[in-house]
């Protein structure tokens, strides 16, 4: 799992990822939409409201390789605390499989 540790209110780089299935084989991604889903976790459970829910770009068309990023927006980062994000593939067929995830830790900013 990866991990992301990044400052309060920061809008850092990209988030890439080559999302794999459990055998570790690519995702074949053509035709399919992805979103990346991020929930915050308080007292070992999961908040019900997602803090961030948006479609990914695939990086690379038409994703045979498996490569996706996420653009960050203002407010994703903004409150203090662990998060832990996952990357949603639907397939044209309807299948959904879920992908590659992601702790975040948000931590108080420095300056």
């Amino acid at each position: 799992m990866q991990t992301l540790e990044v400052a309060q209110n920061d809008i850092p780089l990209n988030l890439r990822a080559n999302l794999k299935y459990s055998d570790d084989t690519t995702v074949n991604l053509s035709g399919a939409a992805i979103h990346f889903h991020m929930r915050q976790i308080v007292g070992g459970v999961y908040t019900v409201t997602p803090k961030v829910d948006r479609a990914c770009v695939i990086e690379t068309p038409p994703g045979t390789d498996g490569w996706v990023y996420l653009v960050w927006a203002s407010g994703d980062l903004d409150t203090i605390g662990r998060f832990r994000g996952e990357f949603q593939v639907t397939f044209p067929s309807g299948k959904i499989v879920t992908s590659n995830l992601v702790d975040i830790i948000v931590r108080q900013e420095m300056a």
